[in-house]
This record gives structure tokens, sequence and C-alpha cells, in this order.
């Protein structure tokens, strides 16, 4: 193991990424939170914008401060706010009376009796609708704080297309592997101006898909099958959300695979993302003819397994190597680390 880290270690282009690196595997191997707090230390909480936005939190600790939303950026607002004296929870659809002791309102009920609180959105997809709600109840824009805006740039708008990463791409296709909605092919879109492959088994996440990209239908097509090494069959846990994924476990629904060198045979492909739940590996050997044909840009998770920070870019690195490594981290927990494997970068 010792010398596949030193291998991986030589092909890692900049110090963040050997520090990520590390701390990762440290990290996968002790599952300490000494490590993690070094990745989170160096990524999202050592960005300007965060930390503007952390000073802004304190100069308001005086003052009653309410936070917008129970869901997982919600979460994540108590988690790095331990402690803050916050005077309410509010959401559209409580339930449950309290988080961490603090008591849980709801939205409608909050806005009745509206006293001047400064009001923290902690969601980014209905912001634009929380943030209505707050104006119609009369709320001061000023006593808005759009906290949800400031987690997206840090971790969804960022994630795949780090503006940090020297991606240079080529003309060719964007294999989005874990399309979930689309999201990342429409970003794919607005910056690089190219076509898409969405590998999506989960009908419920297709729907999704047709809906975020509609007037981009000339540019993408959906394969409903799950990337794996090969054509086959495999059990699959659906659940409508970014959690789908393969389990061996689970023999109740089957769905068809198939892999990226068998959908691009004929195709030049730019960019390779992976996030599809812990078979990314698997995935990657169904991609080993078109790695070595296009050398595209490779934007892989390596957070599922403990074993992906080292299989990963090892196996990446058989198939060519001529990538220059780099990590990324963009949440405020232990997921959504990211390696990016860029062609002639030296």
């Amino acid at each position: 193991m010792l010398q596949v880290a030193k291998k991986i270690y030589s092909y890692i282009g900049d110090d963040l990424s050997r520090r990520i690196y590390l701390n990762r595997l440290n990290y996968n191997i002790s599952g300490s939170a000494f490590y993690l707090e070094h990745i989170l230390k160096e990524s999202v909480r050592a960005s300007s914008e965060w930390k503007c936005f952390c000073s802004l939190m304190q100069e308001l600790r005086g003052e009653a401060v309410v936070l917008f939303g129970n869901g997982i950026w919600g979460d994540t607002l108590l988690r790095e706010f331990k402690g803050y004296p916050w005077t309410c929870i509010i959401d559209n659809a409580p339930n449950q009376s309290d988080k961490a002791g603090i008591p849980i309102v709801e939205a409608s009920s909050f806005m009745k009796n509206y006293n001047s609180e400064k009001i923290v959105i902690s969601s980014f997809k209905s912001r634009d609708a929380m943030i209505d709600q707050c104006i119609m109840a009369g709320v001061p824009k000023e006593n808005i704080i759009d906290a949800g805006k400031v987690i997206y740039e840090l971790t969804e708008g960022r994630i795949y297309f780090d503006k940090e990463i020297p991606m240079i791409l080529k003309s060719g296709l964007f294999i989005d592997g874990g399309c979930f909605d689309g999201s990342d092919s429409k970003r794919y879109f607005e910056k690089f101006h190219g076509d898409s492959i969405n590998f999506e088994p989960d009908i419920l996440n297709i729907k999704r898909i047709c809906e975020t990209l509609k007037g981009y239908e000339k540019k993408y097509r959906i394969i409903p099958k799950a990337l794996w090494k090969g054509e086959g069959t495999i059990s699959f846990s659906s659940n409508g959300s970014f959690g789908s994924h393969i389990n061996k476990d689970f023999s109740d629904n089957m769905i068809p695979t198939t892999s990226i060198d068998i959908e691009t045979a004929d195709e030049e492909v730019a960019m390779i993302k992976m996030d599809i739940e812990g078979a990314e590996l698997e995935a990657l050997h169904g991609a080993e003819n078109t790695i070595k044909r296009d050398h595209p840009v490779l934007a892989v998770s390596v957070y599922h397994k403990p074993e992906d920070i080292l299989d990963i870019p090892e196996y990446i690195l058989s198939v060519y190597g001529g990538y220059r490594l780099y990590l990324r981290h963009y949440s405020f927990s232990w997921y959504d680390t990211v390696l990016y494997a860029i062609p002639g970068v030296f």
C-alpha cells in the first residue's frame, strides 16, 4: 500500500491536492475526525466567501437570528455554528418540535408574528421561494441572509468544474455518470458548449433530468442503464434521489448495465464525471479503451469506499500515465472528495 500511495503522490499536481490526499488517506485508514477537520479547514472553510459569511454571522450574535430550513444545509449551518444563539428554526413542513434544543416553528405561523428578526436562508434550490415568502410577509430585504447561495457556490456550484483546476477541454462529449437531475450536464453546456451522454437508471431521476435540461433536447441523450464494466444486469436500489445505487444485496430490482466503451465506441469523449455511489472503479474498467484513446479529463468521486483513494487513481494511471492528478473537497462533511485527472499538465 505504501508504494502505491507514494506513486500516486508523485503524480499530484499542486500542494493543496497533496494535503487533501494525505489527510483523506489518513482519515480513511483511521476514521479520525482530526484528518477530516484538516480537509475542511483547507477547502470549504478556507474560501473568502465562507470567511465573509462567518464574519457576518458573528456580527449578528447580539440580534435575533432565525434559521429558515430544516434540511441538509440547515444541518450544515447548525454544525458549523455550534452553540450559536439561534432564536428558532422555521420550516414549511416541520416534522419535529426542536433540534439540538432549538425550537422548530412552522414558517407561515412565524411570519404572521414577524418582529424584525434576521432570517438565514439555508436552501439553494428553494431559496427563491423562501425569499419571496419572507418578502410577502413584510420582511425587509436587508434582514434576509442568503446562506444557501454561499454554500452552493462552495459545493454543488463548484464541484466537477472547479476553476482552480487547470481544465482545458478539447471538443467531444461530456459523460455524466450518475446524472441524478441533469444539473451537471447543464453546467457543462453553459461552460463548454458541448453535448452530453447521461447515464441514469433511476426512472424518477430521469424525469428530473428532462425537466432540468428543458430547451437543451438536441444536446443530450439519456441512457437508462447503470455504468459498469460491460453489458449485463445488476441489482439496484432506486429511491429517486442522488443516493440511488447499485446494491448487490437487493435482488428485487434488476436493471441493465453498460459501459462507456460500449456506448462511445465511435465518438470522442472530452470529459468523464462519475459519482455513482461506489461503482466508480468498475465503471472506469468499462472506460479503459476510451481513456486510452481520448485521454479525457476525469472528475471521479473517491469517497464512497475507504480504498477508493488508492484504487481509483492507481487504476487510472495504469491505463494512461500522462495524467496529472488533483483533489478537491466540496462539502462540510466527509463526502464529496473528487479526484481530477488532467491530461498533459506537467
